[in-house]
């Protein structure tokens, strides 16, 4: 009889070089897998020359077949619809007459012996009950179903030199012995009803029941198996700019081999399927990024889920993920500090508040010894100085507009030897920290700001250059130094760079006030820096990074992903890019 026609995900292998002589007599017994054992004695000494060959070059026929998927526990009675699929990985035909199926609970005991038939290579023999469509031999044994301790399947070659054997469950209660004739210690996992017990990859052994068997949810009897790729929902993103946000999921292949089939991501708000976007099959070991635009309510807090689904997928844990929006929500950052003015003068903070939100937006200053001074800001956007006396502020500083001077309820001294300033939203439901500021009593001289040296830029501070000292309710005085000329719209420039060196990322756009986000992502897709959040900037000007993480401090050398998102803001097209940057640490 001879071994049906089917498909094959294994390619054909060459043969082994063949052994070298040895005189003496021999003698040869096999080990697992094509493990073999050569025993040669002379008059004078006795060698014994130990060969492992791998998958790839198997040259003794007895070791090229292997249980490649077995249904233990089939949905509802198991009488008569149990099966084994045995499965030819080496590049030569193998006479199965006389090999042996042997089943173990407490110990091994054989279940049927295979006639006369010819498995070629690549090929799939199916036995089982009398119930299995398109079995090639019917077994009246039954197979162990698991459930409390390790049960075992083992296919025996006809000279019974070489076995194969699956152990699943556990623990070895009976200490069920494996290929090499020691107690398992390897055990694939007992599967659910209707579910089969098959090899990752069609052949491939590795003597690690473990390693090489995963449960299939759809078994696939006398077939190839199907790849089983972990697929991974990895860092997720959302344009905070609630009038056309954007969603961005990285979607990570963590497997060794690529799938076969595509995955959907579907995409839920408040439970209703918005949409559902088809993957391309990733390649192993790399990443995606797909993007949706969402219709959002721009006020009410909605919530968001993502479920991914590709078929074979043997880890679901990591397919889902769901956040909720916060919607308006205002966007402010600390900008400059007078924490030691002129005598007679008052101290002040300047916010700057960088989108327009839909109603006033509260907000306390906390210091290091947990003082605070609570105030609202104006759903505009600009800058806004707050104080302890509006009155005397404006006295001292006649130039700054009245309309952006707000008494805070209470005031937060700011202490001229240094103190650490916290900035917290508190208009939703959580109280959240926006932005953080520590100084020292050397960061300024008396009278002069400490200001940002940029909107976008979170960690540069300095003395302000500004003629008055301070520039109060208006852009801060400290520059970024000259911009490069570029070709293009976009440039990267000074990679690669190290600590104390700067990143630049020069643009000139065409439209004269632009919405621009920017973030820094490592080589497995998580986002590890935030240069810009819909910051509207002008048509011109650079994003500086200093290597540094959203938490301050630095990332490791290594080659890292700047995506640009910009667009005009009286609204229009998107431009992105995405460049490299090396940071060499």
């Amino acid at each position: 009889m001879i071994g049906q026609n089917k498909p094959s995900s294994i390619l054909p292998v060459s043969e082994s070089s063949p052994a070298t002589a040895l005189s003496g007599s021999m003698r040869m017994r096999f080990g697992r897998s094509g493990r073999f054992i050569w025993t040669c004695i002379s008059k004078y000494k006795q060698y014994s020359l130990i060969v492992l060959l791998g998958l790839a070059c198997w040259t003794f026929l007895s070791a090229s077949i292997v249980i490649n998927e077995v249904c233990y526990d089939p949905t509802g009675s198991d009488s008569g619809l149990e099966w084994i699929e045995l499965y030819n990985n080496g590049d030569t035909n193998v006479n199965l007459d006389g090999a042996e199926i042997h089943v173990a609970g407490s110990s091994f005991t054989r279940i049927f012996t295979i006639p006369y038939f010819i498995l070629r290579p690549g090929r799939y023999l199916l036995m089982g009950g009398n119930l299995v469509p398109n079995a090639i031999f019917t077994f009246a044994g039954t197979l162990q179903n698991g459930g409390s301790e390790t049960d075992a399947i083992r296919y025996v070659s006809p000279n019974g030199n070489y076995t194969d054997t699956v152990h699943y469950d556990s623990p070895n209660t009976y200490q069920l012995v494996d290929d090499t004739g020691i107690p398992a210690e390897s055990f694939a996992p007992d599967v659910p009803e209707g579910y089969s017990l098959g090899r990752k990859i069609n052949g491939l052994d590795t003597n690690n029941s473990a390693v090489d068997f995963i449960p299939f949810s759809d078994p696939s009897p006398g077939l190839p198996n199907p790849v089983a790729c972990d697929y991974a929902i990895g860092s997720v993103e959302l344009d905070p700019d609630l009038t056309s946000p954007i969603l961005s999921v990285w979607i990570c292949n963590r497997s060794h081999y690529s799938p076969l089939h595509q995955a959907t991501l579907d995409i839920y708000v408040d439970q209703v399927l918005m949409q559902s976007l088809e993957i391309a099959p990733i390649p192993a070991g790399d990443s995606t990024m797909v993007q949706a635009y969402l219709s959002l309510d721009p006020v009410q807090s909605q919530s968001i889920s993502l479920i991914l689904s590709l078929p074979g997928d043997p880890d679901q844990t990591n397919n889902t993920w769901s956040s909720t929006t916060q919607g308006a929500q205002a966007e402010a950052s600390l900008s400059e500090l007078m924490y030691y003015p002129d005598a007679g003068k008052p101290e002040w903070i300047e916010i700057v508040q960088k989108a327009a939100v839909t109603a006033r937006a509260s907000f306390v200053i906390r210091d290091a010894s947990g003082n605070s001074s609570n105030f609202s800001l104006p759903p505009m956007v600009g800058y806004y100085v707050i104080c302890a006396d509006s009155a005397s502020f404006a006295m001292a500083h006649p130039d700054c507009p009245p309309e952006v001077i707000v008494k805070t309820n209470g005031w937060a001294s700011l202490n001229n030897d240094g103190d650490v300033i916290y900035l917290y939203d508190i208009s939703g439901q959580t109280t959240t920290l926006t932005d953080s500021l520590s100084y020292n009593a050397s960061s300024t001289r008396q009278g002069y700001s400490l200001e940002r040296v940029a909107d976008e830029d979170d960690y540069r501070w300095q003395e302000s250059r500004s003629p008055g000292k301070s520039s109060p309710g208006a852009a801060n005085s400290a520059s970024q130094g000259e911009i490069p000329q570029i070709e293009g719209r976009l440039a990267v420039i000074g990679s690669p760079f190290r600590r104390g060196e700067q990143l630049q990322i020069v643009y000139q756009l065409p439209a004269q006030t632009n919405r621009i986000s920017c973030s820094v992502y490592d080589q497995d897709g998580r986002r590890r820096a935030v240069l810009a959040v819909n910051q509207e900037l002008g048509s011109s000007g650079q994003l500086l990074w200093d290597g540094k993480s959203s938490t301050g401090s630095y990332l490791p050398a290594g080659l890292y992903f700047i995506v640009w998102e910009s667009r005009p803001a009286g609204g229009g097209r998107t431009y992105r890019k995405q460049m490299t940057a090396v940071f060499s640490n």
